[in-house]
């Protein structure tokens, strides 16, 4: 209920939600990644949750067929000194995006 309130009051700001991101290196099936995360949502409840208002109050509702879409950017065309840097970029520019 905090997090509904919080987001009536500043909407899309996204200042309670907690952004981490990895460094991969090697070869990656992102295919397979993918797949294994989209298996992780489909069996988790709280992975699909989403709150709705009805009648000026919140109500959790479980969204049954999600589409679950793994992010990813392939980094290996720039140099390695300017792949930790694009990472960063790219992360800080995801962190503003509102999500539903």
């Amino acid at each position: 209920r905090q997090i509904w309130v919080f987001e009536r009051l500043q909407p899309d700001s996204g200042a309670y939600l907690i952004y981490e991101s990895r460094l991969l290196e090697g070869m990656l099936d992102v295919d397979a990644l993918s797949r294994a995360c989209a298996r992780i949502v489909a069996r988790h409840d709280a992975l699909r949750m989403q709150f709705r208002e009805e009648a000026g109050e919140p109500v959790q509702v479980v969204v049954e067929d999600c589409d679950f879409a793994l992010a990813h950017l392939d980094l290996s065309h720039l140099p390695e000194g300017e792949r930790e840097r694009a990472m960063r970029d790219a992360v800080d520019r995801l962190a503003i995006e509102p999500i539903d």
